[in-house]
């Protein structure tokens, strides 16, 4: 099967360069990965998002690319912006005419974050984790790398769960950027960038939305709260989100509780028997919203 793939890729990108020669006059050169002796390299470059061809043209054209529809056969991820400013990463194989709703978990890492990590996994879905600085010891950064490695979104909730709206300009971009810049390290080798951040108690002022638009961060509310940081008890989690999940829906929880981990692993497979695809907040807002302006507050789509 993974042969037969191979090769219908592999023809459509030599076809693809057979038309650029003849077009331009000047061949296109395909990427040393991409030979007979390697059958997943073509693979390889999809799932990293890059490009079947290396442009060998003149200055000022575009290198050749897959069709965005050809990329949601492969269920490729990429990187679109649609009307935002902000690149986000989705996946390109998703159903628009299908309903959303994007799961959200603040102040891990923590040792439930495996079992979220896990309820996710098992359906397929993808969760956006908030993570706050002080929980990244080397267990904590472990968990980080989980998260990206397994496609999920992460965004900082910033070092020490500060008040944003309490500190001025630098130290709020410091209380960020801080947690983005061990994110950003940890997920260097997956090409990894950070879109979005929760602001901790939603507080949240004009300065905060300076910050935000300086730093090319999406501010992410929430229209579904769980309050399970309030009652911690996971029939009443369950409950909430049960009785106000909608289309498009941002729903919060707090991955720090063992109640939390027990809703969750009720909630996740009940969102999926209700038809919805478990999505990031990068891919709602790309997917219901056409993407995120940098500096706004999202609280569904």
């Amino acid at each position: 099967m993974r042969m037969k793939r191979f090769n219908w890729i592999r023809i459509i990108a030599l076809m693809m360069a057979l038309l650029l020669f003849t077009a331009c006059g000047k061949a296109t050169t395909v990427p040393g990965d991409f030979t007979d002796e390697d059958e997943t390299a073509v693979e390889t470059l999809l799932q990293n998002g890059t490009s079947l061809y290396k442009e060998d043209l003149p200055e000022g054209e575009a290198p050749m690319i897959i069709p965005e529809e050809e990329q949601r056969k492969l269920g490729q991820t990429g990187t679109v912006t649609g009307q935002g400013n902000i690149p986000l990463k989705v996946r390109m194989d998703l159903d628009p005419e299908k309903k959303m709703v994007a799961l959200t978990f603040d102040d891990g890492p923590s040792e439930y974050t495996d079992r979220v990590l896990d309820a996710l996994n098992k359906v397929g879905g993808k969760g956006t984790f908030f993570v706050v600085g002080d929980r990244l010891g080397e267990t904590g950064k472990a968990r980080v790398r989980r998260i990206i490695e397994e496609g999920h979104e992460i965004g900082s909730h910033t070092w020490k769960h500060s008040n944003l709206s309490k500190l001025g300009h630098e130290a709020g971009k410091n209380a960020i950027g801080s947690v983005e810049e061990v994110i950003e390290e940890i997920g260097a080798e997956f090409n990894y960038e950070m879109n979005v951040f929760r602001p901790p108690y939603g507080a949240v002022n004009s300065t905060v939305k300076e910050v935000a638009a300086d730093m090319k961060l999406a501010i992410m509310y929430w229209s579904v709260d769980t309050l399970d940081w309030k009652h911690r008890t996971a029939s009443k989690t369950v409950a909430n989100v049960k009785s106000e999940v909608t289309n498009g829906s941002i729903v919060l929880f707090h991955d720090i509780y063992d109640p939390t981990a027990d809703a969750v692993e009720e909630i996740i497979p009940w969102l999926v028997d209700q038809g919805y695809q478990l999505v990031t907040c990068s891919e709602l807002l790309y997917y219901q919203n056409d993407g995120a302006t940098a500096g706004k507050i999202y609280y569904n789509t």
